[in-house]
């Protein structure tokens, strides 16, 4: 019977099993038996059946893959859906119609706009050859650094512009939800079943061209990414295979002076442009508008002087370079004083072109004012004439970035350069500086790499050691923290330590918080991100970690409450004994007296029944039991049971109201039952046992030396005879008194 019943509930088993595994094959094939597909049980792909076209009006589940699947012919599935939406608003009448045909025209041009993306042809993948052999000239290796550049710019505008994509892409896809919900509210074969359709088709094409242009945009991210590490290995191999040759040094001082001379007709344009902005009235709307196109010119004009300010620098420095590799080599000085001069420039102009970007950026997003839009035509066309001015401008601070990278490879060229001329510790410490600077690159080079996205936030490996130091900082603040308060407990001698290690706790905890959202901050987490994930903790806390949660708030309970601090002597309900040395935050330990820590969760001690040994005093009383013969003079037993307590270290001395007591509690089967009361100090708290030992050690010892007699357990044997006279044989234990009942004498059993 036992084994059919278990047969019957594992068929029951097996069955339920069954309905589960079937449940979810049924679950799984229903969009592709709503779309009218058949399964494919094998064959070729050709054997499969055609995915239908969506009815509009009528949306199925999975709708979307008969427009944009892999297996169709998009175009003309577009084509199609196009004639669909024609056909079904004609179908209406014009009274029916509403605003459904205008609805339709925005349906139809996201669908051409999809279209259009499918035929965009895809991001050249090729590799770009790097060059392993043969001479580079400087004017190379310029080039290759405006390539690095050039792509570095379009890969920051890039990331850029996928930042602002993602958003747009959420808020699509939050639309065509809310549009697909509405149409499958409505009433088949309805109005407004057909209206939010065509409402839901719009928005789905909208969405489906961002997701085909985000896809481009990463796979350009991509290959941005794989040319600039391309043209970065090439500019290595370039320095090293670096050549003189064809290098016309008389040309070269031609072009020098040129610039010199365009340099200065630029500084003096510069100086009249200074002018006019300081004799330009701006208290009326027309001096306002005449003032910004001027101070758009006057940084038209610093630009154009930095540019040839900076291209004479390079200029001159490619002229120092080539005289160094002839045989008459170039003069240290002269060199050292050019590098200088390069430095100073490049410090002073990467400063000057975040300056520029911003106002100009600042310029371009304030709208013009009511009071131009109302004037005349003149004093608008100058507005515009300053905002073309001012995206000019821009373009040319992004090309000044350019020149910028070259300087700086010019300088290192030109420090190698240096280093050969120089000798004994120059030399040395020049090589060293031009070591550092070269690793100080190839750091920045890594600090910018980008492990992982958070959302579509890239995080870069500088801003991981940047949360990495703010986390070390913060523990390392923390104990320094605690370092003080325990410094201060020992100079002023404070006994009452819980409070200072409450404080400790708290503040400990409270700077690691502060550290951590300031290192989430660092990441580029908001405010709204980390609700979002203390929403998704909440959750987790609710499944999985509400045990840890309970632990860490009873742990925070322990600290403010003062019924159980470091130091006390506690005892559990298990039976457990020690002294608290630590409250964490998941768990307290506690040390035993075999000096064995025990750890226990924090929730224990807030939960169940707690004995604090020493919560309010350091002291409390021991109670001792022992027994004397009958017959002792109970006098005596008390004079020698407190000299015994005088001689315990243990015991609490000279305290009023706390002297020790000596109690008859009980008249035993076989002695005088006493009771020694005895308060003891706190080591005798923290070790009971040993206390209890040392009170019976003392108190067995007094009473031997006064001849008093402890007692032990005695019980008396009656025999009775038989029918015949004779007593029963048994085997008595030796100290037992037995009395036989055939007349002889009452006496003890002995050996």
């Amino acid at each position: 019977m036992t084994w059919g019943r278990a047969a019957n509930q594992n068929q029951v088993g097996v069955s339920s099993l069954a309905l589960i595994v079937a449940l979810f094959v049924v679950l799984g094939l229903l969009p592709a038996i709503t779309l009218g597909q058949s399964l494919p049980l094998g064959g070729t792909e050709s054997e499969t059946a055609e995915i239908p076209m969506p009815e509009v009006g009528r949306l199925q589940p999975g709708w979307w893959n008969a427009i944009s699947g892999p297996d169709v012919d998009r175009a003309a599935r577009v084509a199609q859906l196009k004639t669909a939406i024609d056909e079904a608003v004609l179908s209406l009448s014009v009274a029916d119609s509403g605003d459904i045909p205008q609805r339709a025209e925005v349906a139809k041009e996201r669908l051409d706009a999809f279209a259009e993306e499918l035929g965009r042809a895809p991001e050249d993948t090729r590799d770009i050859l790097v060059r392993t052999d043969g001479a580079f000239s400087l004017t190379d290796l310029f080039n290759i650094a405006d390539e690095i550049r050039t792509r570095e710019i379009a890969l920051t505008d890039l990331n850029e512009n996928l930042t602002g994509s993602k958003d747009l892409l959420a808020q699509s896809r939050s639309r065509y939800d809310a549009d697909i919900l509405k149409h499958r509210a409505e009433d088949e074969g309805s109005i407004g079943a057909l209206s939010t359709s065509i409402d839901a088709i719009a928005s789905r094409a909208g969405l489906a061209v961002l997701e085909l242009r985000d896809a481009r945009a990463e796979a350009r991210q991509k290959r941005l990414e794989r040319e600039i590490n391309q043209f970065r290995q090439q500019l290595v191999v370039g320095r090293t295979q670096l050549s003189p040759e064809g290098f016309d040094l008389e040309v070269a001082q031609q072009e020098l002076d040129s610039l010199a001379e365009q340099l200065a007709e630029a500084q003096t344009s510069l100086d009249v442009r200074r002018r006019e902005v300081l004799e330009v009235d701006e208290t009326t709307p027309e001096g306002q508008v005449r003032a910004q196109l001027i101070r758009q010119q006057l940084l038209a004009a610093l630009i154009k002087t930095t540019r040839l300010d900076l291209t004479r620098m390079r200029q001159q420095g490619v002229i120092l370079w080539h005289e160094g590799q002839t045989e008459e080599g170039v003069d240290p000085a002269v060199l050292q004083e050019h590098l200088e001069e390069l430095r100073a420039l490049l410090d002073q102009s990467e400063g000057e072109f975040n300056g520029w970007q911003r106002l100009t950026v600042s310029f371009l997003l304030d709208p013009p004012s009511d009071a131009i839009t109302a004037r005349a035509r003149d004093l608008r066309n100058a507005d515009q004439q300053a905002r073309e001015l001012a995206v000019n401008n821009l373009r040319e601070i992004k090309e000044l970035s350019s020149l910028l990278s070259q300087e700086r490879l010019l300088d290192e060229l030109l420090s190698r350069e240096l280093a050969g001329t120089d000798t004994g510790w120059a030399a040395v410490w020049l090589s060293i500086r031009l070591a550092f600077d070269s690793m100080t690159d190839t750091a920045s080079q890594w600090v910018n790499l980008t492990p992982f996205n958070i959302g579509d936030d890239p995080v870069t490996l500088g801003e991981l050691l940047k949360v990495a130091l703010i986390l070390i900082a913060t523990y390392l603040l923390s104990w320094l923290v605690r370092k003080a308060l325990q410094r201060m407990k020992d100079r002023r001698h404070i006994t009452q330590t819980h409070s200072l290690y409450a404080a400790s706790r708290i503040l400990h905890y409270l700077i690691i918080t502060v550290g951590v959202l300031i290192g989430l901050s660092t990441l580029g987490l908001n405010f709204t991100s980390i609700a979002l994930i203390a929403g998704a903790l909440s959750v987790g806390i609710g499944f999985g970690l509400q045990t840890t949660v309970n632990n860490f708030v009873s742990g925070l309970i322990l600290l403010f409450d003062r019924s159980l601090k470091v130091g006390d002597y506690v005892e559990l309900d298990s039976g457990l004994r020690g002294t608290v040395r630590e409250i964490s935050v998941r768990a307290t330990r506690i040390n035993t007296n075999d000096n064995v820590d025990v750890v226990v969760p924090n929730s224990e001690f807030v939960s169940t029944r707690l004995v604090n040994w020493t919560m309010v005093e350091g002291f409390a009383r021991l109670r001792v039991n022992f027994g004397v013969a009958y017959g002792t003079d109970k006098d005596l037993v008390k004079k020698v049971a407190l000299e015994a307590t005088e001689r315990v270290d243990y015991t609490l001395k000279h305290i009023p109201a706390h002297e020790p007591q000596i109690r008859l509690v009980n008249f035993g089967d076989n002695s005088l039952d006493f009771q020694l009361l005895v308060w003891v100090n706190r080591s005798g708290v923290q070790r009971p046992g040993r206390a209890r030992a040392a009170y019976m050690w003392e108190l067995e010892s007094g009473l031997s030396q006064a001849g008093i007699e402890i007692p032990f357990p005695q019980r008396d044997l009656h025999i009775r005879s038989n029918s015949t006279g004779s007593g029963i044989a048994m085997d008595p234990e030796p100290g037992n008194v037995i009395q036989l009942d055939s007349g002889a004498e009452t006496g003890r059993v002995s050996d």
